[in-house]
């Protein structure tokens, strides 16, 4: 019955919020109950914030390290339980405000933990380590994917063969496909991909590390980071130990998670927070998806823009608790439309976003100017893999009409005797009003939008 209202209490109407005060929130995990929350960046911060847990000093006592979300200086900050300010260190340029995401784990064997930093939405792919006392430690950094990729980069620090050192977990964020690469602490790639996820799932992937059956090696945990809300969980091997939703399918806000053991039987559990659009709904499975009581919400019920989430011994009593602190979009598009195509005329491309990240970008075919493709707001009315237009005696693949005057996207069409439009008539204004896409973005598009998906058409 929790589980039912917690869901339901997911998607209430309420009076969305998308930002907060950066408040780092810790849980204790045997009765859910608040035991210490802080600030930390100054209380007017709109960016939220990303919290990790480590024994930087190797020392046997943990810290809480902090780094801010999108509008933020890369100013690395650690704390210790009480919310008390260490120490700090800024991870990139002073000028770069994208956000970051962060990773703590001991990358070497030798009882400390380093900081691990990558770059969020907007950002190249660049992942960094860092000591606890912030310097620089194995490289001056190395990017994950291509240096032209600007989704972002989660990283996670897992032990994937047993040897008492963790290796680098770096995921593609939003527009990349659903790829994930093993680093070792010199940033050299090991070899090892994991594609957790569909090929034309864009959404980005979100990770994190859990040991789930007692063995020497750590198990890898997946989220979608913008979609709907699956969750797998991987041996290093490759072989899939679970795969769940952790939330209701109809919520496209994606996934956040996280490993720990929160009910004391000496294996880890996956923790997973509601992503963007979703209340701040914390929950917990066991690794093969069966849901277990540890449910609550962090924040207020109108914060919408997402709940980040770590677990560890943030107190160093043994036991681990729930670390969460709110998230921050960082986006191109709009993020009032859950889903949406944009055509540009002038520019001639076609773009379509999701949680208000772009995912694809072509070019296109619109109108020619005896015969203007309608510019203004509309929505997909019906869909078809195949269209005949009778009055031009033409098929149009792919056909998505988005106007009651008879306009639709598609692909370049086909005439009765066989002859294809050429592809060197994209980005020109050529179509009969209609909005043509090349071979193979056409059926991407296809697949992604649904009947009702909002098509803006400016010029």
């Amino acid at each position: 019955m929790a589980v039912l209202l917690g869901t339901v209490f997911l998607f209430q109407k309420v009076q969305a919020t998308e930002y907060r005060q950066p408040e780092v929130k810790i849980f204790n995990t045997q009765n859910l109950q608040l035991e210490k929350s802080f600030l930390a960046f100054d209380g007017a911060f709109k960016g939220g914030a990303v919290a990790a847990i480590g024994d930087l000093g190797g020392d046997g006592q943990n810290e809480i390290i902090v780094a801010p979300g999108p509008g933020g200086g890369p100013h690395i900050k650690i704390f210790r339980y009480d919310g008390s300010y260490a120490s700090g260190f800024f991870a990139y340029n002073t000028e770069y405000r994208k956000g970051i995401n962060l990773a703590v784990g001991d990358l070497d064997g030798d009882g400390k933990d380093e900081i691990i930093t990558s770059t969020r939405y907007g950002g190249t792919p660049h992942v960094r380590i860092f000591d606890g006392y912030g310097y620089p430690k194995f490289t001056w950094g190395f990017f994950a994917f291509a240096e032209d990729f600007q989704g972002g980069v989660n990283v996670a620090a897992c032990d994937l063969n047993g040897d008492g050192k963790k290796e680098i977990i770096a995921a593609a964020g939003p527009g990349g496909g659903p790829q994930a690469r093993v680093f070792n602490q010199a940033g050299e790639y090991l070899g090892l991909d994991f594609y957790p996820f569909s090929p034309d799932e864009k959404g980005g992937l979100t990770v994190a590390c859990a040991n789930v059956d007692g063995g020497l090696e750590d198990e890898i945990t997946f989220g979608v980071q913008v979609g709907e809300p699956w969750v797998k969980v991987y041996k290093a091997n490759g072989i899939i130990l679970g795969q769940f939703l952790a939330y209701d399918q109809n919520f496209k806000g994606g996934v956040n998670v996280a490993g720990g053991d929160i009910d004391q039987d000496g294996l880890d559990e996956i923790v997973t927070a509601a992503n963007y659009g979703g209340g701040p709904h914390v929950r917990s499975f066991e690794a093969y998806g069966l849901a277990t009581p540890k449910s609550f919400f962090a924040f207020e019920a109108e914060f919408r823009a997402g709940t980040l989430v770590t677990v560890g011994d943030a107190n160093n009593d043994g036991i681990d608790e729930i670390v969460v602190s709110p998230n921050r979009r960082s986006t191109e598009g709009r993020t009032d439309l859950a889903e949406y195509i944009e055509i540009d005329i002038s520019e001639q491309k076609l773009r379509y976003y999701e949680g208000g990240y772009l995912r694809g970008e072509f070019a296109v075919s619109t109108g020619k100017w005896s015969m203007p493709t309608p510019i203004g707001t509309f929505a997909i009315m019906n869909k078809m893999p195949r269209a005949y237009s009778g009055k031009y005696n033409l098929y149009m693949p792919y056909w998505m009409q988005f106007h009651p005057g008879g306009y639709g996207i598609h692909e370049l069409p086909e005439w009765a005797n066989g002859y294809k439009e050429g592809q060197n008539h994209l980005g020109i204004r050529v179509s009969h009003g209609c909005v043509r896409l090349g071979i193979g973005p056409a059926q991407e598009l296809y697949n992604w939008a649904e009947v009702g998906t909002v098509v803006i058409v400016k010029d």
